[in-house]
């Protein structure tokens, strides 16, 4: 697990925190089979998996190639957010490994070593409570295609409840009568209901 400067296809740097596994290390640049089975484990950018049976959610090869002598190689990311989203543990992560590289690997698996952190902490998800505005904050990102935040304790008569504030990085209340409580307990049910792999601290604070 690490965090670093990358550079993007569009020249602003961005930081990444994450699994990061590298093709160029001396323990995989000498094995060809290896190359291969990281070659069909990751995907492509944004691009849907070409075969979803090989691939692993969240496991995205990119940036620009390291020469090493006359090989190309490249390093494959799974983000913190992916990491959650898709895994929930680094225990998960390491029993879907394991499991697909054996698929790919005439049923022998490929062993994967993580540094830097033997687990994931719980993702903090905060309740913000600022005057007569109520919102919700954190870590919201890895949960991306899990919840819906925007629909959040949503009825019939009442399909949209939060809008997305991209500024300020929160989702905000447009129900009347929402209280921060109310918001809270919806939010860990919600958790419950979609995203029971996920472990979430979510709390209340007031005049964010």
């Amino acid at each position: 697990m690490n965090t670093a400067v990358n550079e993007g296809k569009d020249g602003h740097a961005y930081t990444f925190t994450g699994v990061r596994i590298t093709e160029a290390d001396p323990a995989n640049i000498n094995q060809a089979g290896l190359l291969t089975i990281l070659g069909k484990i990751k995907n492509y950018g944004n691009c849907e998996p070409t075969n979803p049976h090989e691939t692993m959610k969240g496991v995205i090869g990119s940036g620009k190639p390291t020469v090493v002598g006359w090989k190309r190689c490249y390093v494959i990311n799974l983000s913190l957010a992916d990491l959650v989203r898709y895994y929930g543990t680094i225990a998960e992560f390491k029993k879907q490994w394991l499991a697909k590289t054996a698929t790919l690997n005439n049923g022998t698996a490929v062993p994967i070593e993580i540094n830097g952190i033997d687990e994931i902490d719980p993702i903090k998800l905060k309740v913000l409570v600022s005057g007569d505005q109520i919102a919700i904050g954190g870590f919201t990102y890895a949960l991306k295609g899990l919840i819906d935040f925007t629909k959040l304790g949503a009825t019939a008569t009442n399909p949209t409840t939060f809008t997305w504030e991209r500024e300020a990085k929160v989702f905000v209340c447009d129900t009347p009568g929402f209280t921060a409580a109310h918001i809270r307990t919806t939010l860990m049910n919600q958790l419950a209901t979609s995203a029971p792999h996920v472990t979430a601290h979510v709390e209340i604070r007031e005049d964010a």
